[in-house]
């Protein structure tokens, strides 16, 4: 089992976990990651998914490859229970595209389907937009041409954490998306407040629980640019945040 080895791929900004994420690569048990290709604070994000999968053809890496981000923390057992799944629990065939493997979101204290492992063949050839939820439309387009995308993170198991101990601007981006995503779905936003709001109640001498439902109902009410994550603008909407608070509808 030493011998497993996958390419890696890591994107994103520099967050509050990005050491402990990067440390959980090179402490892997049963096998290694190789290469380890990183984008870090390259905005949008649109734009660093893009010169991953540009590199990927460069580097004729074409086979299974793991796509971390800076807030996600791999378990030392983690490319083990991915082999251990893709040979014996549920194997790919000739279809197959894309694992999605959970995490432990210590934030929303729940498995959250987040890390995914790509074949590179194919994801190399897509391309991001500048728009939220750009990885949605991406596997849309590649669902429509016969592709099939596994989601093991609904097993209920977890191969790393997601979210740990985060500061307060990473509060507010990430729920200051998650609150753009879902000016269009009602039911989507109206059950994901109310389990923020439950766990605003559970963790009351945690103020970023407070912050959270305030950034939600910021990106849902007042947010003004919906591209693909920046961190550019986000830091500009965050001081805007900062000033005037957004309460409870």
């Amino acid at each position: 089992m030493t011998g497993i080895i996958f390419p890696l791929f890591f994107i994103g900004v520099e967050e509050p976990q990005t050491k402990r994420a990067f440390d959980s690569v090179y402490k892997q048990k049963y096998g290694r990651f190789d290469p380890v290709i990183h984008k870090i604070n390259v905005s949008p994000q649109s734009k660093a998914m893009n010169e991953i999968n540009n590199e990927a053809v460069q580097r004729n890496i074409t086979e299974w490859s793991l796509w971390l981000s800076g807030d996600m923390i791999l378990a030392e057992s983690a490319i083990a229970w991915i082999d251990n799944y893709m040979r014996n629990i549920d194997p790919p065939n000739e279809n197959t595209i894309e694992y999605t493997f959970g995490l432990w979101d210590t934030f929303l204290e729940e498995i959250i389907c987040g890390c995914p492992l790509r074949r590179m063949d194919v994801y190399s050839n897509t391309i991001r937009k500048n728009v939220m939820r750009n990885d949605f439309y991406v596997r849309k387009e590649l669902e429509k041409q016969g592709y099939e995308f596994k989601r093991p993170c609904k097993h209920a198991h977890a191969i790393g954490t997601h979210f740990d101990n985060p500061d307060e601007f990473q509060v507010f981006r990430r729920f200051k998306a998650r609150g753009i995503k879902s000016r269009k779905n009602p039911k989507e936003r109206n059950n994901y407040l109310k389990k923020l709001k439950r766990l605003r109640s559970k963790n009351s001498d945690n103020k970023l629980y407070e912050q959270a439902v305030s950034a939600f109902l910021f990106g849902f009410k007042k947010a003004s640019f919906i591209g693909a994550h920046d961190i550019t603008i986000d830091e500009i909407e965050y001081q805007h945040w900062k000033k005037n608070e957004v309460h409870d509808l």
